[in-house]
């Protein structure tokens, strides 16, 4: 029994604490808990904008997922994480891209979310700074929520709008400016 306990402290001392991938620099859990339960990271993709690396995105969910109809049509936990390295972002350049992307993705029917719209893109208060993390997070129970290092910003009822907003990444086809981070979302 002696030998069994040394053992398991021995294991318990050199075992690595929670594992994180590195991605450009940044590291990014493999799991994310989420009101008491682990999702895991599917993928990860970097965002870039005439060169430059904004963020760092990683999708989480309970389970692997296969297509961007997957990921929209789950009604499950997911956070999709935006880890930035680069700092100065603004708020308003923020919630310009977010209505550019959401309007451009619906087309006509915009019109009829466009109160979600507008309550989702002012959830981006902050100017990013280097390590900063705005999740989006989708919660049965509770709907689309925006979170700012953790902090949640705004919740938006309903399975749709969460499809919306994962569309612009996940959609067929997804935004264009966000087109080439798909696959690595999915892990592919």
């Amino acid at each position: 029994m002696r030998k069994f306990l040394i053992g398991l402290c021995a294991l318990l001392l050199f075992a690595p604490a929670a594992s994180a991938r590195e991605v450009a620099g940044a590291q990014i859990p493999e799991i994310l808990t989420l009101e008491g339960r682990k999702l895991s990271l599917q993928g990860t993709a970097i965002r870039k904008k005439f060169f430059v690396k904004v963020y760092v995105g990683a999708l989480y969910t309970t389970h692997p997922m296969t297509t961007g109809r997957d990921v929209i049509l789950a009604n499950e936990p997911m956070v999709l994480r935006m880890h930035f390295i680069r700092a100065g972002v603004s708020p308003e350049t923020l919630r310009d891209s977010w209505i550019e992307s959401i309007t451009t993705t619906l087309g006509t029917a915009a019109g009829s979310v466009r109160g979600k719209i507008k309550q989702f893109a002012n959830a981006f208060t902050h100017e990013t700074r280097e390590g900063d993390d705005y999740d989006i997070v989708y919660l049965p129970d509770k709907g689309l929520e925006v979170r700012y290092n953790g902090q949640v910003t705004t919740a938006i009822e309903g399975l749709l709008f969460k499809g919306v907003v994962f569309g612009i990444w996940f959609g067929d086809p997804p935004f264009k400016e966000l087109a080439s981070m798909k696959n690595g979302l999915l892990g592919k």
